[in-house]
């Protein structure tokens, strides 16, 4: 997933050089793109494994502490 966030990027990064009309036309669209991108790489490394964690954690704290639950005996 990183590696295809950078080649989109490196895709719209030469557009931020062009001169003249073409690049007040397409310079907003380049930095947009490349913004977005970037942002969400930077929440898809780091939040999202953050907030999981913590998700997991208290999945695994609310398990009963026997592995298999039919493990007492009532009788």
């Amino acid at each position: 997933m990183t590696f295809a966030v950078f080649i989109i990027i490196a895709v719209y990064l030469p557009i931020l050089f062009l001169q003249g009309l073409e690049g007040r036309m397409f310079r907003p669209m380049a930095i947009t793109v490349c913004a977005a991108l970037f942002g969400s790489l930077l929440l898809a490394l780091t939040l999202v494994p953050i907030l999981t964690s913590f998700g997991f954690a208290a999945m695994f704290r609310a398990r009963p502490e026997r592995i298999v639950d039919g493990t007492r005996w009532n009788g």
